[in-house]
């Protein structure tokens, strides 16, 4: 979870604000604070991942970008 991430956090904060989904919204949530360079197990804790579900997102976000953060069950 320590790799460097191709957006900041303004760009997932950005997510964050304009989306209406919760479940897009925690992954911004998740994302940025990672960005903002918090430990990965204070971001675990707020956002209430488990570390399997964190490294799924991760590679989630990796192979599909900022798209990766929305809710592929809509």
């Amino acid at each position: 979870m320590t790799a460097p991430l191709a957006n900041d956090a303004e760009d997932f904060w950005r997510v964050y604000t304009a989306s209406t989904c919760a479940v897009e919204r925690r992954r911004a949530q998740f994302f940025a604070l990672l960005a903002e360079g918090r430990r990965p197990s204070e971001v675990l804790h707020v956002t209430r991942y488990s570390q399997f579900t964190a490294y799924e997102l991760m590679a989630r976000y990796r192979e599909l970008g900022l798209a990766g953060l929305r809710d592929g069950r809509q």
